[in-house]
């Protein structure tokens, strides 16, 4: 498993900075995932779909958010 800093603007706190890092965080991933040269790895076009990135479903908790 890859340990990977994300970056995010500076004048983010709260809640907005943990929506923006978990968005972040499975943009990186679904990116990955589709960028993989082995065949066997990389995501199909179905899977991309239903993506937390795609689906906003790692931000349900957070609703209420602006971003």
């Amino acid at each position: 498993m890859h340990v990977f800093q994300i970056n995010v603007p500076s004048d983010l706190e709260g809640c907005e900075l943990i929506v923006e890092k978990l968005d972040r965080k499975e943009f990186i991933d679904l990116l990955k995932r589709m960028l993989a040269l082995d065949q066997e790895q990389r995501i199909s076009p179905m899977d991309a779909l239903s993506h937390p990135f795609i689906t906003f479903s790692h931000l349900i908790d957070y609703a209420h958010s602006h971003r």
